[in-house]
């Protein structure tokens, strides 16, 4: 009777969360997004689940929405998100607390989509106005000819 164990060096990586960039994330909440998602990839998926509680926490922090637990800090979201979405944030702090104080860990599947969610959140939260701003600066205003040919036309 002969136990073998094994470890791939390098560590194999395909299966892991790439980190976003988020360009109009406030410091303290991109820590925390990145240390979350490298808590996924090195399969310590408690820290994770705390990290993005910790992040939704943080989020509502910044939107300056006061209240005395994360559950009413998450429904004061109401005004910033549809409310679906709000309702649906609560089970990230399910997760998150059953990662704390039951130290239950939530499977790869779950932690996966809620990294994807707090991605999205960020996007829509930080970056989105941002990027559709670059967008509208970099188009021609009116009463400015486009080059010939362009797929435009002339003005």
């Amino acid at each position: 009777d002969y136990h073998f164990s094994y470890k791939y060096l390098p560590e194999r990586a395909h299966l892991d969360v790439t980190e976003k960039r988020f360009v109009k994330l406030p410091n303290k909440l991109d820590i925390i997004y990145r240390e979350a998602v490298r808590a996924f990839n090195t399969r310590l998926y408690i820290l994770c689940a705390a990290g993005l509680r910790a992040l939704i926490e943080g989020i509502c922090t910044d939107k300056q929405l006061v209240g005395h637990t994360l559950e009413k800090k998450i429904e004061l979201l109401k005004n910033l998100l549809p409310e679906n979405i709000v309702k649906n944030l609560h089970s990230f702090r399910f997760m998150g607390n059953d990662a704390v104080h039951e130290l239950t860990a939530p499977n790869e599947t779950e932690l996966r989509v809620a990294i994807e969610v707090c991605e999205d959140l960020l996007n829509y939260l930080y970056d989105l106005d941002y990027k559709s701003s670059k967008l509208v600066s970099s188009r021609p205003r009116d009463g400015i000819k486009l080059e010939e040919g362009s797929d435009e036309g002339q003005k």
